[in-house]
């Protein structure tokens, strides 16, 4: 994603949520596909007019619509992969991932570590099966583990050994069971900005695009990130899924630690406002899990379809 910050002082305002279950989404038409995929790349101040004018100048939007034409199993593998950057790291911040994903965590299987609920009851609802998009989910992450892609790149930093193809399934599964139960109306009661409306329909994001962005962003790998640099500084970081924008300083321990990873204030990135709308009580490492990664993906989607949608011409 490229990357834009700004900063604002929100009031400290309770927030109750509610969630109502809400049925399958149909699939969404190119266009709106199209400015979502920019919107979400650029971020949410930009009008639609602009998203619009991007479209034949990036090539996020291309790599959007075909993930999500992959998933909805309109087109195969091998055309998938015909169709389809450097990844900006640091190992200070792997460690530290690896101490909150390995800690206190005897498993040997790959997906339990990404498997662990979020602290809020109603943030975990009963996961929901889909067998076809989980064995496209499969064979696209086994091309890219067996390929050397992104995603077995980003393995050999956390692990050591080698993912079997039954492990990569179970993952595969779970993502895609997780992904289709995020399909509730939120509620929140913090007074509305503009953009961060006070109801947010999850389910009006097809669980084919929250993948297709994840897949862009991520190669569905969920420690994956990149480290924002400016001015010689570690400002911010995308990390999870979705490289959701965080501001450094909420990984606490790193920033107090290391004199160049964050700024000593907190600045508002698109995790911050997102938590302080709908989420407070969930910390920037829930983004490691994939609970945390959907939830918050899935949601600023929404809202993105929520602004976008009624102005496409």
């Amino acid at each position: 994603m490229n990357r834009y910050w700004f900063i604002f002082i929100l009031p400290t305002i309770l927030l109750l949520t509610t969630c109502v279950q809400l049925q399958y989404t149909p699939a969404l038409d190119e266009h709106l596909v199209r400015c979502i995929a920019i919107a979400y790349n650029k971020g949410h101040n930009w009008s639609v007019e602009q998203l619009v004018g991007l479209i034949d100048e990036t090539n996020y939007d291309d790599d959007v619509w075909n993930s999500y034409l992959y998933f909805l199993g309109k087109i195969d593998l091998p055309t998938f992969v015909a169709l389809r950057e450097p990844t900006v790291y640091d190992t200070r911040i792997i460690d530290y991932f690896k101490s909150v994903l390995f800690s206190n965590n005897s498993s040997t299987d790959f997906v339990d570590y990404f498997n662990k609920p979020l602290p809020l009851d109603h943030l975990n609802p009963q996961k929901v099966s889909n067998e076809d998009l989980s064995k496209r989910v499969y064979e696209l992450i086994k091309h890219d583990y067996s390929t050397i892609g992104l995603f077995r790149t980003w393995y050999e930093k956390y692990f050591e050994d080698e993912l079997s193809e039954k492990a990569i399934y179970e993952y595969a599964k779970t993502l895609v069971e997780i992904a289709e139960s995020y399909t509730f109306e939120m509620q929140s009661y913090q007074s509305g900005s503009g953009f961060f409306t006070s109801r947010v329909n999850l389910n009006s994001i097809p669980t084919e695009l929250v993948l297709a962005i994840m897949y862009k962003e991520s190669r569905l790998f969920p420690a994956s990130f990149r480290a924002e640099i400016n001015g010689g500084k570690i400002l911010s970081i995308s990390l999870g899924l979705g490289h959701i924008l965080v501001d450094a300083d909420s990984f606490s321990f790193l920033a107090k630690l290391y004199d160049d990873i964050g700024n000593e204030k907190q600045d508002l990135y698109t995790f911050e406002l997102l938590r302080n709308y709908y989420f407070p009580n969930l910390s920037a490492e829930e983004l490691l899990q994939i609970r945390g990664s959907v939830l918050f993906v899935r949601t600023y989607l929404a809202l993105l379809r929520q602004k976008v949608e009624p102005n496409l011409r």
